[in-house]
């Protein structure tokens, strides 16, 4: 019985979807709410680059090798790293863009992003703190 148990709470815990374990965030000054999941994609991919007030959007990620941005990039882009990767370097060697900025740790996105006007990021739900950042919703 408690092996069956067990394994009932392991199928529903690895059920769990990305946008439950990591939080697409903006600066405060940002007047977003929510994001499709095909604009979502456009902006870390860095084809999008302004918000629709004009302002520029300013992508912060997670290094390429933690597990935060592998999630993110799976499960809320349909994206493997390393295809992500290539789009930046694409851009980045064409001469029509930029790579995002890259954090150090989840610490250091938020304070970038909330000091950053049009910025945008992802941390693990856990660690949001409100105050100087507003939460996006992914909408699916």
């Amino acid at each position: 019985m408690k092996a069956v148990l067990l394994l009932v709470c392991l199928l529903v815990s690895s059920a769990a979807t990305a946008s439950d374990h990591v939080t697409i965030i903006v600066n405060k000054s940002t007047q977003i709410g929510s994001l499709s999941a095909p604009a979502l994609r456009s902006i870390f991919s860095m084809r999008r680059r302004s918000w629709e007030d004009g302002t520029e959007i300013r992508v912060f990620v997670m290094p390429r090798n933690s597990q935060i941005h592998e999630v993110f990039s799976q499960e809320l882009l349909d994206l493997m790293p390393y295809q992500l990767e290539r789009a930046w370097d694409r851009n980045y060697f064409a001469g029509i863009g930029r790579r995002p900025a890259e954090v150090a740790s989840t610490e250091d996105m938020l304070n970038r992003v909330a000091s950053t006007p049009g910025a945008i990021g992802y941390v693990p739900t856990q660690t949001i703190k409100t105050a100087h950042i507003a939460v996006v919703e992914v909408i699916r």
